[in-house]
């Protein structure tokens, strides 16, 4: 690690005119991948039910989007494959919330509401990631 690249990290870069379309569209893509957690919250409160079509499929193409969406505007650096990292980890909370909801013992509601938040900020995150890929690419 150089003084260089700590002093490119702990910056703060204002987005251009070009970068700011792909924090809008990486932003909306969190957003639509987050309407998942909205959705496992309705389930867990029971105003809701994971029985329609299969739920898995439905948090496998929004969590897809939303990383496609970020490998189209991030560059392909360390800060993209975090980000990319942190959408899998959120598909595999709420599959595991799902499995728990589909599964015949009582899951506390408490377990499932962790693993929603755990998916929820996950989502974040790789937003974060995402917009650091952007922020804070080297110089070509």
């Amino acid at each position: 690690m150089n003084n260089p690249t700590l002093d490119l990290w702990f910056t703060y870069h204002p987005p251009t005119q070009e970068q700011a379309p792909h924090y809008a569209a990486i932003r909306l893509a969190e957003c639509n991948a987050a309407d998942l957690c909205g959705w496992l919250a309705r389930c867990i409160a029971g105003h809701d039910s994971i029985d329609s079509a299969n739920p898995y499929d439905r948090v496998n193409s929004h969590c897809r989007a939303f990383a496609e969406v970020i490998v189209e505007y991030t560059p392909p650096v360390a800060d993209q494959t975090a980000a990319i990292r942190c959408i899998r980890l959120a598909r595999n909370a709420l599959n595991e919330a799902i499995s728990l909801l589909a599964s015949p013992a009582m899951p506390e509601a408490a377990d499932l509401e962790r693993l929603n938040g755990i998916a929820r900020d996950q989502l974040r995150m790789a937003r974060w990631w995402a917009s650091s890929a952007i922020a804070c690419r080297e110089p070509s």
